[in-house]
């Protein structure tokens, strides 16, 4: 019989949770498009998919919400870990953003959530594999333009050859 391999995390990696992130993710186009910020925005959301504060509770009867895939991830949340301040707000949503447009995630709806007695939108995520297909845009030739050009374009004058 074949001898198992341990499946622990060693010592010099830490104790506690952990997301696995693949080579081929950390080598991808999009991963790389991504800044450090939205890097540690990314594993943050891998974590959420995992927390006790799930969709899953909120939508017992929706299938595609029971599973560990789909998540919530607020604002919140990122400053109580440290990865924004509060005068971060419009960063942090541009991050989320911009994670989604690489492939990362989508959002797909937004949970109706109740906080001291008012209704407001709460954004359920979920962890798409889009990133593999990535393409980065295709660089727009540069056009070498004297100042001069630019004047007579600015008077409504276009410049002549």
């Amino acid at each position: 019989m074949g001898r198992q391999k341990n499946k622990s995390i060693p010592k010099y990696a830490g104790s506690g949770e952990f997301v696995p992130i693949t080579k081929k993710m950390l080598l991808s186009q999009a991963w790389r498009k991504m800044t450090a910020n939205q890097q540690r925005l990314y594993v943050l959301g891998r974590f959420c998919c995992f927390n006790a504060d799930h969709p899953r509770k909120d939508f017992p009867d929706l299938l595609m919400m029971q599973k560990n895939d789909v998540f919530y991830l607020s604002f919140q949340e990122a400053v109580k870990i440290g990865f924004y301040t509060k005068s971060n707000k419009k960063r942090f949503y541009e991050d989320m953003h911009q994670i989604e447009n690489l492939g990362f995630w989508k959002k797909i709806t937004l949970a109706p959530r109740y906080s001291g007695g008012e209704l407001f939108p709460r954004a359920v995520y979920k962890m798409t594999a889009d990133w593999e297909n990535y393409k980065p845009p295709k660089d727009r030739k540069k056009i070498k333009v004297s100042s001069g050009q630019i004047a007579h374009y600015q008077y409504g004058k276009l410049p002549t050859a």
